[in-house]
């Protein structure tokens, strides 16, 4: 729907109208505005009427025409809710999926690059570097992919720490519920928030000075969706022509805006001195009404907080700059813009933020509809079978009740009750007024048929028939049932009963994680210092694919675990990571349990205690082996001493003696002796003359030398090649 215009603009430009002129220019585009707003409502109604009916069926109470059916019929009025737990079931699956306490179900990656990709198998040269080694085109497009992959890792962790700070899962958690109860979830970011945090400045020395410093970071809200009115004559989000989203403020808050830089205080002034108004339904009265009659809470409570209308829109310049805008110079007849108005007026007029147009929704759908943007809910698609299970359990509990005693029928002509009251009660008595008719024409009973078996079985085959409405088995709420014992088996049958829910998930990712995330990035690339993290990326929505990978995963790796205790896979695998996916795929946080990889290292290089104490006896053992050691050869060489000195001596005989040589070959021989010099021990010599020096082995007389074939000499040299070798 097109928003139509009922104040045709001057000829004159908006420079040369006078103040009155653009007051009742801006007039006129609030005028505008409202109507738009309220031709919205009217063609909402009747899925705010759905709404209403899913609300009172997930509570658990009957609509107000069933209920004055059941107590004119005098009959039960139980309510068997199913319809809440199967929607708590499919909110708290999807958060769990969407959501792990371990991992993010969306990233940032480069984006691909064509060019890069041809470099990367190109090994020819390209030139040399800095330090004048050769480079190819491979080394370059690698360079250009690593730091690529750098910053686009910078700009995830950056986000990442924005949507902490934001409380994005929280807020994501309350759009999921939204969209599981109603079927539709509105995700509403980044909107910029300005916090005013104290910051100190050094001025001289040690002299500081506290200032007031405006911090601007993009924020996540929830938007309900009784708040929300997007174009209704839009399908798709991309054919919204506008959006209205509606909020409440109180008198102290207006004044509140009225100081920050932006809004039109003489606006906000005729506003403040009005009464509120309030959009009122076709059905009379307004919804936080009719959703405060619901929950029991008294209705008439005086509010008087003002409705505050958000509008995202197309507005002619002349409008703009009217409304004290700056507006370049643009072919364009309209811009898209953020016009913000109470009781009517326009308090403020603003370009839309984000240089890409986009406007600041996500919706999310549990169940899409093809005819409007807003989906349907679980306890739509469970309406008939919720009716079915309450009509068959109040059967049954009215059988029970009819059937628990004999109806009783009695001929008050024939009969008298003593106390005057005609009821049943043990011991009373009752008079009969004709002595000759028989008592048992008085009384008469009638059993009344039990049904329970069948009606039971109805109720039953209700229940099952919610299961298959909403693909939840009771299987994804916890329940074991009939399912196997063996984890094989329930891996599969958990991987069958999130087939369903793996599709809305896509949803999610689609309509939330991925147009969400892109704005963050954009307002980042637009708005942050931090030009190491900004290029050019795209964002992974990972849900549905993380969701696959984790309920086949965690199976699998308890029994690569198993395997790799076996010696042939053990050097081939990885024992750290693969714990590591092990203690994830259980949803918990490795670094909470597992030691990182630094830990480890450090650990080895410090031994411990126990090995400290076992280097130390073995040192203590090591210190009296070579005592045992020294002391041995110490023995050794005292008897080596000895034993040379004996044969010295024996040596010197046989040099004066020859003739005991041959006694003296013969006992070393018989004692093991080997002679090594390879020369005899005594050589047969003729007599020497009286008076002939003797050459002996203590000869130092140069004239005669000491003969080296001599029996001493042969039999020392044999004894010092022997010890030597000993």
């Amino acid at each position: 729907m097109q928003m139509q215009d009922e104040y045709e603009p001057e000829e004159e430009s908006p420079e040369m109208e006078s103040d009155e002129q653009l007051g009742e220019r801006v007039q006129a585009l609030g005028y505008r505005l409202k109507r738009l707003a309220e031709e919205q409502i009217g063609i909402r109604q009747m899925i705010e009427d759905r709404w209403l009916a899913d609300l009172e069926q997930y509570m658990g109470r009957y609509d107000a025409e069933t209920l004055s059916r059941l107590a004119r019929s005098n009959g039960s009025q139980a309510f068997v809710n199913i319809t809440r737990a199967k929607t708590t079931a499919a909110e708290s699956r999807l958060s769990d999926m969407l959501f792990p306490t371990d991992d993010k179900n969306w990233g940032i990656q480069p984006t691909p690059v064509p060019e890069l990709q041809a470099m990367a198998n190109n090994h020819g040269l390209a030139g040399v570097d800095e330090s004048g080694a050769m480079v190819t085109h491979a080394d370059i497009a690698a360079q250009e992919l690593k730091l690529a992959r750098k910053r686009a890792e910078g700009m995830e962790n950056e986000i990442d720490d924005q949507l902490i700070e934001a409380k994005y899962h929280q807020i994501a958690r309350d759009v999921i519920h939204d969209a599981c109860l109603f079927g539709t979830g509105i995700l509403k970011g980044p909107v910029v928030i300005n916090r005013t945090r104290n910051s100190w400045k050094k001025l001289d020395g040690s002299v500081y000075e506290l200032s007031m410093v405006q911090d601007y970071r993009p924020g996540v809200e929830h938007v309900k969706v009784w708040d929300w009115f997007p174009d209704m004559s839009a399908v798709t989000m991309d054919e919204c022509g506008f959006i209205f989203e509606r909020r409440y403020i109180s008198k102290k808050q207006l004044i509140e805006l009225s100081k920050r830089p932006g809004y039109l205080q003489d606006q906000i002034r005729r506003v403040i001195a009005e009464a509120p108004e309030k959009q009122v339904s076709s059905h009379g009265g307004t919804h936080v009404a009719r959703l405060r009659e619901m929950s029991g809470v008294q209705v008439n409570v005086d509010d008087n907080r003002f409705e505050l209308w958000e509008y995202h829109g197309p507005v002619k310049k002349e409008d703009l700059e009217a409304c004290g805008c700056e507006v370049d110079d643009d072919e364009l007849e309209e811009h898209d813009v953020i016009v913000t108005l109470v009781n009517g007026r326009v308090i403020k007029a603003d370009l839309n933020p984000l240089e890409t147009g986009e406007r600041p929704y996500s919706v999310f759908c549990y169940e899409d509809d093809d005819t409007t943007v807003f989906g349907f809910g679980v306890p739509y698609l469970l309406r008939n079978e919720q009716r079915i299970v309450n009509a068959a359990w109040r059967m049954t509990l009215d059988n029970a009740a009819l059937s628990t005693g004999p109806q009783i029928v009695v001929n008050r002509e024939l009969v008298i009750p003593s106390d005057g009251a005609w009821d049943l009660k043990p011991k009373k008595l009752w008079w009969m007024s004709d002595p000759d008719r028989s008592v048992n024409e008085v009384f008469a009973t009638h059993e009344i048929s039990s049904h329970q078996a069948e009606l039971t079985q109805i109720f039953d085959m209700a229940r099952n028939m919610a299961d298959d409405v909403t693909s939840l088995p009771m299987l994804a709420q916890g329940e074991k049932g009939d399912a196997p014992d063996t984890a094989s088996g329930m891996s599969m049958l958990m991987n069958s009963a999130n087939v369903v829910l793996r599709r809305v998930v896509k949803s999610f990712d689609d309509g939330i994680t991925k147009p969400f995330i892109h704005r963050m990035y954009d307002w980042n690339m637009q708005n942050s210092d931090k030009e190491d993290i900004k290029g050019d990326f795209e964002v992974d929505a990972r849900g549905s694919s993380a969701l696959l990978v984790k309920e086949t995963q965690t199976h699998a790796l308890m029994n690569l675990m198993i395997t790799a205790q076996q010696p042939i896979f053990s050097e081939l695998t990885k024992h750290a990571e693969l714990y590591r996916k092990a203690v994830q795929a259980q949803h918990i946080t490795p670094d909470d349990i597992v030691k990182t990889n630094e830990e480890i290292e450090a650990e080895k290089n410090k031994p411990n205690p126990q090995q400290q104490q076992q280097q130390q006896m073995f040192a203590l053992q090591l210190k009296e082996l070579q005592a045992k050691i020294d002391k041995l050869q110490a023995e050794s060489v005292t008897k080596n001493i000895e034993g040379l000195y004996s044969s010295m001596q024996t040596a010197e005989i046989v040099a004066t003696m020859p003739s005991v040589a041959p006694i003296a070959d013969d006992v070393s021989k018989s004692a093991g002796f080997i002679d090594r010099n390879g020369y005899p021990l005594v050589n047969q010599q003729p007599v020497t003359q009286p008076g002939t020096v003797v050459p002996t082995l203590h000869n130092t007389d140069p004239r005669f030398p000491a003969n080296p074939q001599s029996p001493a000499t042969g039999m020392m040299h044999g004894i010092e090649t022997q010890a030597n070798d000993g």
